[in-house]
């Protein structure tokens, strides 16, 4: 993703050089002495070019729904995915069973969605207007509700009901057999530019 973002800023002409001065490079090419100095200079000359590049990529890429934070960075997600705080969503425009969806999520190198709180839970309601699979799964020897990462459910969230699989939906968490076909939602890291 991120050679994706940086040939499409090299493109809207944010280019990043490393040149340095050839006379020095030469001399200590043929004398064999290395300049303290000259690595820090030119060690400084790297970090403000890289930062006038990070400040061009959130100039084209950083709009005002992701908007720059007090320290002047952004995230950012990919084209088909929508952001919301420092993650990345993909909601699904078909259907098919749990497992499909879990393994589908990992090749779009994410995971099924984790809901963290109450504000994460009311974003997501607000996109998905139909039953969704999430990240949730009922284990049986523990005879609890387990995000796919291995946490416990926060049942602040959610009151368990009969099925297996973990859905949101209009009413907030829920669930469904994890045989039926919904949609689902992918989750991922934003980038921090």
């Amino acid at each position: 993703m991120v050679a994706v973002i940086l040939m499409g800023v090299y493109g809207l002409k944010c280019s990043f050089s490393t040149a340095t001065n050839r006379s020095s490079q030469n001399f200590q090419e043929m004398t064999g002495i290395s300049n303290a100095h000259h690595c820090k200079q030119n060690e400084n000359k790297t970090n403000s070019q890289l930062q006038k590049f990070r400040t061009c990529l959130r100039q084209y890429l950083c709009e005002p729904t992701n908007a720059p934070a007090e320290n002047g960075s952004c995230s950012v997600c990919p084209i088909t995915w929508f952001p919301y705080k420092d993650k990345c969503y993909w909601i699904s425009n078909s259907i098919q069973s749990w497992n499909q969806s879990y393994k589908d999520c990992v090749a779009k190198g994410s995971q099924l969605l984790m809901i963290s709180d109450t504000a994460e839970q009311e974003f997501i309601q607000n996109k998905t207007n139909i039953n969704t699979w999430i990240g949730l799964k009922f284990k049986l020897p523990e005879k609890k509700w387990m995000w796919i990462n291995g946490s416990p459910l926060n049942h602040i969230l959610y009151q368990t009901s009969g099925a297996i699989c973990g859905i949101i939906g209009k009413k907030g968490i829920d669930s469904d057999m994890c045989y039926t076909e919904n949609y689902w939602i992918c989750q991922k890291l934003s980038v921090i530019i």
